[in-house]
């Protein structure tokens, strides 16, 4: 399990790393204007999201273990905030007049709020067993 739990760290760090680079280069061309060869936007749209880790391990003094805490309290907060846009986004994909010809069918609302309130109800078990 801890090596089903470490790849899925691996690949969830790495989505959200591409989100972080893909982000600020849209910040960065389409609202502050700013021209940069891709190589360099890439680098420093990367050095940009790493500041944070580098800030947190310099606070924890690179300390594997407060990192593992620190990854753990983490997702938890993580969980707490996914259900405030899973339901809303199942909810917007089922309307008809907001989605039109794309709109969810009623099979796939259905299965997303079942799959939804049972991520909900582990993540409430989780934040019950941390607490």
């Amino acid at each position: 399990m801890s090596w089903l739990f470490a790849f899925a760290l691996l690949i969830t760090g790495m989505i959200s790393s591409i989100t972080s680079t893909l982000s600020g280069q849209i910040v960065m061309e389409g609202y502050l204007n700013i021209r940069l060869p891709l190589w360099q936007r890439r680098l420093l749209t990367r050095f940009v999201t790493l500041i944070p880790i580098l800030i947190i391990g310099f606070l924890v003094g690179f300390n594997e273990s407060d990192f593992e805490d620190m990854i753990l309290y983490a997702q938890i907060v993580l969980s707490i905030a996914l259900p405030f846009t899973l339901f809303p986004m199942i909810l917007l994909t089922a309307n008809k007049k907001l989605m039109g010809a794309h709109v969810n069918n009623k099979l796939t609302t259905t299965v997303g709020i079942i799959l939804a309130s049972v991520i909900t109800l582990l993540n409430l078990q989780l934040l019950i067993s941390t607490i």
